[in-house]
């Protein structure tokens, strides 16, 4: 009984009532984890089943985890790279050797795109994969602007957001932290290519990151799911709200 109560406890403090993920801002205070292979697996097939294989844009169907041995397959990382965790920035990837400037860094194998305007398909994929999972990816997927828009410019103004979809790369390349214009040292190949390499020569141990900035479009919809899971102000409300239902349920 008191393993079901703390079943119904967790999953009650992780959605609200109209089943927004929320809470996630306790995640700070954790040290978090590197995504193994079962991780992306999963997150891969949750975005098969939310989308439909025949929609999918990524390399992978549901039988690919137990046809592949190849553990090349599994990551878009080519350089010579691994996940480290911080305590300034959390999780990243850095060099494990020397990878010289236009090296290629990653490889468009995994960057899932929900092409359909509107939430329905993306906040299925938050509801198959688990709660954490959810609190990661509303950290790491990002407004992805339509091919079909001949806006090139940078001027976040200028983007019709019908045109934006959200996107995720479900491999390590999700990890490449925020560098600033002039600092980032990975960046895309062309203009038109989701693949990356570096941007100029860099040393072992150093950390490998991209410019938000050219690539992350604003989307409404999408940017109050983030508020809403990574809120204290959200999770704050939704703890008054539970405490307050228990309260009038013992009356």
């Amino acid at each position: 009984v008191s393993i079901m109560l703390l079943l119904i406890f967790v999953l009650s403090s992780s959605v609200d009532a109209g089943g927004a993920i929320v809470g996630c801002e306790k995640l700070r205070d954790k040290t978090p984890t590197i995504p193994d292979r079962e991780y992306w697996t999963q997150l891969r097939n949750a975005y098969i089943e939310a989308i439909s294989p025949k929609r999918s844009t990524i390399n992978w169907t549901l039988t690919s985890s137990s046809s592949e041995d190849d553990d090349d397959f599994f990551t878009g990382l080519v350089a010579p790279c691994e996940i480290r965790i911080s305590s300034e920035t959390g999780r990243g990837i850095y060099a494990t050797k020397l990878i010289t400037k236009g090296s290629s860094i990653w490889v468009d194998r995994y960057h899932a795109i929900f092409e359909e305007e509107g939430t329905e398909a993306f906040e299925k994929f938050l509801s198959i994969v688990s709660w954490e999972q959810a609190c990661d990816l509303l950290q790491w997927c990002y407004g992805h602007l339509d091919d079909d828009d001949d806006k090139k410019d940078g001027n976040n103004d200028e983007v019709d957001e019908n045109n934006v979809r959200v996107a995720c790369v479900l491999d390590e390349g999700t990890l490449f932290n925020h560098g600033q214009m002039g600092e980032a040292n990975v960046g895309y190949l062309t203009e038109d290519s989701a693949d990356m390499i570096a941007l100029r020569d860099i040393l072992e141990g150093e950390e490998l990151t991209q410019d938000y900035d050219t690539f992350d479009e604003d989307l409404n919809w999408f940017e109050k799911l983030i508020d809403e899971a990574w809120s204290n102000a959200s999770w704050e409300q939704e703890e008054s709200s539970r405490k307050k239902e228990k309260m009038e349920d013992e009356f």
